[in-house]
């Protein structure tokens, strides 16, 4: 037992080179821990920091091409009348214009220019939940905000100049179910369009690079009040604002440009179809057309208020929907656009905002 214990001890003891008798150390790899979200809220810092740019950068372009548009159109060089008013091709011109052609072109130059990740602009695969409560929580929002539009004008006649329904689907519905030709047109011009080419611009480039993984709903008023003012409508500009608002909530809440495209398509549906539902709904129930104004007040005030119930339920789940998605990025609230860029993108939102409006109503 000696013998062996006196063997291993030998094995165990080397030489030093001074003549010293030294433990044996084995050599082994040294062991790290990587921490996966620091990682990650590293890199998705450096991203933001990387396309902090790209906001005041498209927002310069998009509106360039709308004050072209604008100037074009009232010099004569567009040789037709692109008036919301002036036929069903005049409208359908315009509002793909200004509502899809002009998007798609500043977002491909802005992809093409700074070539951001597939995740910065779509976030993440929404799931089952997302994809269902999504376009009802727009349905419902879209439907009570007609609702309320329709009360304040018939309280106040003045507030129709101001808080209307925007002329995109407005005159929409006019041409709604005359021919399959045109229902098609006007799905593809009021509802495709603004949940495609504006949710891509919008949603997927300019309010990441406001809000980044920030959470805060304010931080997307810019884009929402830009996207407004793109669309030369001054008196729906508080629908379209509320709209992107809600969107914008979405597209936080669920971190998914999907889902707040998803959201947009039905608020831009219940916009459509909000006065067919109120009537069909106001006539199975009294037997007849609502004429007398208090009883139209009042039918508005309660459809108003089970809508406000009923949108309790999927604002809930997509809250919790969230706060899940929150805590998977622990710490990752602090990941935002700092420095400079990010007053440079509040200066130039307002500047073109300014710009925008003041030549609309210079050409009105």
């Amino acid at each position: 037992m000696k013998k062996d214990r006196g063997r291993t001890r030998k094995r165990q003891i080397r030489q030093h080179p001074s003549g010293r008798n030294l433990p044996n150390k084995t050599t082994r790899p040294a062991l790290s821990v990587v921490d996966s979200h620091a990682e990650h809220k590293e890199i998705a810092q450096l991203e933001l920091a990387r396309l902090a740019p790209m906001a005041a950068v498209g927002m310069a372009l998009m509106t360039l091409l709308t004050v072209g548009f604008l100037i074009a159109e009232q010099s004569g060089v567009i040789p037709i009348t692109l008036n919301y008013d002036a036929g069903i091709e005049a409208f359908a011109l315009r509002a793909l214009i200004l509502g899809g052609l002009f998007p798609v072109v500043t977002a491909s130059l802005l992809i093409a220019i700074y070539r951001p990740a597939a995740d910065f602009i779509l976030g993440r695969t929404p799931d089952l939940a997302s994809c269902v409560l999504a376009p009802v929580t727009g349905f419902l929002f879209g439907w009570l905000v007609w609702g309320i539009g329709q009360l304040a004008t018939s309280l106040v006649g003045t507030a129709a100049e101001w808080i209307a329904m925007p002329k995109m689907w407005q005159v929409s519905g006019l041409y709604l179910g005359r021919s399959p030709l045109y229902s098609v047109l006007i799905v593809i011009i009021a509802v495709v369009v603004p949940a495609t080419s504006g949710e891509l611009l919008y949603r997927g480039i300019l309010l990441p690079s406001y809000q980044g993984r920030d959470g805060h709903l304010l931080s997307g008023f810019f884009p929402a009040l830009f996207f407004a003012s793109t669309m030369l409508d001054v008196p729906g500009m508080v629908v379209f604002v509320t709209a992107a608002l809600m969107a914008s909530w979405i597209r936080i809440a669920t971190d998914s440009l999907i889902a707040s495209a998803l959201s947009t398509a039905g608020f831009a549906i219940a916009m459509l179809y909000a006065r067919p539902l109120f009537s069909m709904i106001s006539q199975a129930i009294f037997k007849m057309p609502l004429i007398d104004n208090i009883r139209v007040r009042v039918f508005l005030v309660t459809l108003c208020l089970i809508l406000l119930v009923l949108l309790l339920v999927p604002t809930a789940l997509i809250n919790g929907i969230g706060r899940r998605t929150l805590n998977q990025y622990q710490g990752m609230r602090k990941n935002k656009v700092r420095g400079p860029f990010a007053k440079i993108n509040a200066i130039t939102a307002v500047i073109c905002i300014a710009v925008l409006l003041a030549l609309h109503f210079l050409f009105k």
